[in-house]
């Protein structure tokens, strides 16, 4: 946890994120000297399920590094 930032900025030119594809696509193709292709949206569907109770927190003690990648990801991917 002391130093996944650290890891990342040296292991990565960039992370995105798949909740937001084409700023992703379109900001990496950037990095990289490219032009960016358009994502399609295909099989699209809607989750009716809601997440239980507890299942979220449980998840980030569980995975307390996977979880500030994440955040860490999400908060710089534009």
């Amino acid at each position: 946890m002391e130093n996944y930032r650290d890891v990342l900025g040296s292991e990565f030119i960039y992370m995105g994120i798949v909740e937001d594809i084409q700023v992703s696509v379109d900001v990496l193709a950037d990095k990289l000297g490219f032009q960016t292709v358009k994502i399609p949206k295909n099989n699209v569907s809607t989750h009716l399920e809601k997440i239980p109770a507890g299942a979220r927190e449980k998840f980030m003690s569980e995975h307390p590094v996977e979880y500030a990648i994440y955040n860490h990801a999400l908060e710089n991917y534009k």
